[in-house]
């Protein structure tokens, strides 16, 4: 594996960030830490090619195959339920809305999916923290309780 600079990756559940790389050495700091470590290319490609490194765009890449495979899968209820929930996310992650606006938009999006309320503004940030948590798989954003699993298929 080749570093970078500025390259984020996770090592041992810790999120990591490349300070300083070259043929021999690399210099990393933990993710809210302020003290950097010092470690040779050897001991990183080591910890790589056993599988205790993951970069952010390889975790978000393997997540994205896995949404593809799984999402078509799925029974068209779930599916709705991502989408309507994926829609009152992208309507929150639109920064120039106001207030009054957001509202209308909630209302119209509420009678566009037929439902009887709109969810409360917590719960969408709740279910856009999930999904940005878990690189943007959709399958977050269902309930664990109704989630498809090889055991209930």
């Amino acid at each position: 594996m080749m570093y970078r600079v500025g390259e984020k990756f996770y090592w041992n559940d810790s999120l990591y960030e490349c300070l300083y790389c070259d043929s021999f050495s690399v210099v990393i700091k933990e993710e809210g830490s302020i003290e950097s470590i010092h470690l040779s290319t050897v001991q990183l490609n080591t910890a790589y090619m056993q599988g205790a490194i993951n970069t952010v765009e390889e975790l978000a890449q393997q997540s994205e195959k896995a949404q593809k495979v799984i999402l078509s899968d799925l029974p068209s209820y779930l599916q709705r339920v991502i989408s309507c929930r994926l829609a009152y996310i992208n309507l929150f992650n639109k920064f120039d809305l106001d207030k009054e606006t957001l509202q209308e938009e909630m209302v119209s999006l509420t009678r566009e999916y037929g439902l009887k309320e709109a969810p409360g503004i917590s719960t969408v940030y709740r279910w856009r923290k999930a999904y940005s948590d878990s690189y943007e798989n959709l399958l977050s954003l269902v309930d664990k309780r109704f989630r498809v699993t090889k055991r209930n298929i």
